[in-house]
């Protein structure tokens, strides 16, 4: 069982029902979605399309799959998460765009955004000793190889390589996108995300993804919003540890 901290919107946010129905899966429910009427794609070509992304949810990364460590249990995970939430206040992206890595669409912020940079390391430290160490072959599949050194060296302290100055702020939208109905594809995306785009989103909570086993579709165990008055738990010297006695390609 492995468990990830993402962004993704409330559960009746319409980016979320959006979204939920383009990949023809809802983490929220657990459950499969009848993709749009509306996409010019038969629903055999948007399957292999969003495959990738739809095991997923839709989601932003913060904090990659995890296995827990030896000293950490759901129950210390959870109220970790939850004291979290309380201590981070909502917040704005810029506004959002389409862009792409690589060969795979998602949704981008247009421009830099410190606080939202600030946010995802300190998720990913928070969070940190509570995860257990990669294995062997979960390096391997990170095709270390292919890494730059800082990546490298993320993904050794920190089981992802991209983290902190590496951290990009994306929600994939599909797999890699190849093929001579490429040009469909991006239009498809362009016409359906457009009342999402040119406006900004606001960071209002996060949720705790759960995989049960390896290679199942991830499920949201629990969505909290951010109710606390700081934007920021480092500094202190509360941890993921400190309250709670505990102690992706891949998204």
């Amino acid at each position: 069982m492995r468990y990830a901290i993402y962004f993704t919107p409330a559960i009746d946010h319409p980016l979320t029902i959006a979204a939920s129905r383009w990949l023809g899966y809802d983490a929220f429910a657990g459950e499969e979605r009848p993709f749009p009427d509306s996409i010019a794609l038969a629903a055999g070509r948007m399957s292999a399309v969003t495959a990738a992304a739809a095991r997923y949810g839709f989601h932003a990364t913060l904090k990659a799959p995890f296995r827990l460590a030896d000293n950490a249990t759901p129950a210390a995970l959870e109220a970790a998460f939850d004291v979290f939430c309380r201590k981070h206040s909502p917040f704005d992206t810029p506004e959002l765009k389409l862009g792409k890595l690589g060969k795979f669409h998602a949704l981008v912020p247009a421009g830099e955004s410190q606080m939202l940079q600030d946010f995802a390391a300190d998720v990913v430290r928070y969070f940190e000793p509570m995860r257990a160490p990669l294995a062997n072959e979960e390096i391997a599949r990170r095709k270390p190889e292919e890494l730059s050194e800082a990546e490298r060296d993320n993904l050794e302290r920190w089981g992802y390589p991209y983290v902190f100055d590496d951290f990009r702020f994306h929600m994939t939208l599909t797999g890699p996108v190849t093929g001579t109905d490429m040009h469909v594809i991006e239009t498809a995306i362009e016409d359906y995300f457009a009342p999402f785009v040119g406006k900004p989103l606001e960071i209002s909570g996060i949720a705790l993804f759960m995989e049960e086993r390896r290679g199942a579709p991830f499920v949201i165990r629990r969505w909290q919003p951010l109710t606390g008055g700081q934007t920021t738990l480092f500094g202190t010297e509360e941890t993921g540890t400190s309250e709670t006695g505990a102690g992706e390609t891949e998204e």
